[in-house]
């Protein structure tokens, strides 16, 4: 009867050791997403005021000019692109975002937008590969798991040329995947990956989408 007892007892001590352990393995979890989140916008204010100031000459509502009437990345767009950092306009309707597009991927500038990682010029025929951190926090790619088959995304580029597209995949990938940077060119359309990462940096989300015909 008193080893009963004593094994009952274990198991209740074994529980509340179990419970305590989860407890602590979540107050971690919560820790390090709030450190993540502090510690990532720590941006280069000089570089976020120069991209902020690109971003408002390019697309202000006063500015009616286009750079050019042609979708090529012509000689204008390069010597452009070598000294600024905006290259085109995100925006996604249903998230309620709109963002720049920035030319390079690098630690500080993701800090400030997302990115444009590889790929073909904006909106021209291929994939464009763009990628934002995850900040849990509603801004940047923080909600782009609420995308489904369907939803709009809108690309801008420094043309003022704009292209509608939509969601046609979406997937989790490993993070040493790199498929969904393919190209196809073959068929002569327009895609946009978009891409952020998901359990804490376990995973990569892809949002997969495709020119409106």
């Amino acid at each position: 009867m008193q080893k009963n007892q004593n094994r009952v007892k274990m198991t209740t001590n074994q529980k509340k050791y179990a419970i305590l352990v989860v407890l602590i393995s979540c107050l971690a979890v919560v820790q390090a997403c709030i450190y993540r989140i502090n510690s990532a916008k720590k941006y280069d204010e000089s570089l976020y005021k120069d991209v902020l100031s690109e971003y408002e000459e390019i697309y202000s509502a006063d500015n009616t000019e286009n750079l050019n009437s042609n979708n090529e990345l012509n000689e204008i767009t390069l010597n452009y692109i070598k000294n600024k950092n905006v290259i085109g306009k995100l925006e996604i309707p249903k998230l309620n975002l709109s963002t720049p597009i920035l030319y390079e991927t690098t630690d500080e500038l993701m800090k400030i937008a997302p990115t444009k990682y590889s790929g073909t010029v904006l909106n021209g025929t291929g994939n464009v590969v763009i990628i934002g951190h995850n900040y849990y926090d509603g801004t940047h790619f923080s909600d782009l798991n609420k995308l489904v088959k369907g939803d709009e995304v809108k690309i801008t580029d420094l043309y003022d040329n704009k292209c509608s597209y939509v969601v046609y995949e979406k997937e989790v990938i490993k993070p040493n995947d790199f498929s969904c940077l393919s190209e196809d060119k073959t068929n002569m359309k327009s895609f946009v990956t978009l891409i952020t990462c998901i359990n804490g940096i376990k995973n990569r989300l892809v949002v997969k989408c495709v020119e409106k015909n």
